[in-house]
């Protein structure tokens, strides 16, 4: 729908958009499609098995990084969203990393999906430090509820493209509003 975030956060982006809330089509049915969908990301090593509990704690937290996308759009913060991101972090923590050339990083300290999903919660650390994780929003019309990058100069995009989701959230409101002034 919109272009790609910039560097690691268009994998940020991905993992969100795995599901299509207009559909309910979710990439990961099963613990497999979610092992398949991170080997392809090189997040996960081939061969390591997920189960239910992994593809659930994976979801919660795709839904969780949806919300705070809401919250970078005005939207308040669901308490129960922090507390998913909390336990997540404590369960997939990430510390700062050094690379042989000397090069710091902030990274997963687990392995298998604790790793995987500490890769992502650094990203989503990182670029909330650099500044870029603001401009990370969920689009306004729920039955949507893409994640997209805002590249407009002020911030000021709601939508993750004007047609059709600008369009449909436009037109409610208008007829929201025709109604009220007709009562």
């Amino acid at each position: 729908m919109s272009e790609p975030a910039p560097g690691r956060l268009e994998l940020l982006q991905q993992f969100v958009n795995t599901l299509d809330v207009e559909t309910g089509e979710d990439d990961w049915a099963t613990p497999g499609q979610l092992s398949e969908w991170m080997v392809g990301r090189g997040l996960l090593d081939e061969g390591i098995e997920l189960t239910p509990l992994d593809l659930a704690r994976t979801v919660a937290l795709r839904e969780a990084v949806r919300e705070l996308g809401r919250v970078n759009d005005g939207a308040d913060p669901e308490p129960e969203t922090l507390a998913a991101l909390d336990r997540e972090a404590r369960s997939a923590p990430i510390g700062l990393r050094i690379d042989s050339k000397g090069h710091s990083t902030l990274g997963p300290l687990g392995e298998g999906l604790d790793g995987a999903l500490g890769t992502l919660l650094a990203i989503l650390a990182t670029a909330a430090a650099d500044g870029s994780w603001e401009r990370m929003k969920a689009c306004r019309n729920d039955e949507c509820a893409w994640l997209f990058y805002d590249q407009s100069k002020n911030r000021s995009r709601h939508w993750c493209a004007a047609n059709p989701c600008g369009n449909l959230v436009n037109a409610r409101a208008y007829r929201a509003r025709q109604r009220a002034s007709s009562d």
